[in-house]
């Protein structure tokens, strides 16, 4: 769980305001699901990032409880084709989710989107990334080097 919202008190006009504009970067309308869904989904998800070493956005406790008791676990599978799958983002630093992953999955565990798999990137007599010893390889593409 990178962020959590809520709860706030609202007006149906001010839900319909925070609807449209919370998923106004998608396509397509926004769909109602049952309760039920939603606190598998999340709770969910956030048992399986524990199992990984993430903990949830501290402001997750708030707003866990309302989404009521749930026993756990559900019908829904995370990750993709049992594997944990992380897709970074444009503000992301993957290194530190990488690392943690690695603590507490085998690296033939991990995936990645486009074919790529996932090596600890180099580091330098520094101790940071950049500056690679010859033939050290970080994340790379099948067929590039």
């Amino acid at each position: 769980m990178k962020n959590a919202l809520g709860p706030e008190i609202v007006d149906d006009l001010g839900l319909q305001g925070f609807v449209r504009d919370f998923f106004s970067g998608y396509d397509g309308d926004p769909v109602e699901v049952p309760i039920e869904l939603a606190r598998e989904v999340v709770l969910g998800s956030a048992g399986y990032a524990r199992s990984l070493g993430f903990d949830p956005h501290p402001d997750f406790a708030a707003a866990e409880g309302h989404l009521g008791p749930w026993t756990g676990p559900g019908a829904i599978t995370f990750g993709k084709d049992g594997k944990p799958l992380y897709i970074s983002g444009p503000y992301d630093d993957p290194r530190p989710v990488i690392r943690t992953l690695e603590t507490h999955r085998r690296p033939r565990e991990l995936r990645v989107p486009g074919g790529c798999r996932i090596t600890r990137p180099a580091l330098g007599r520094d101790g940071e990334p950049g500056s690679r010893a010859p033939g050290a390889r970080g994340a790379q593409h099948p067929g590039r080097s």
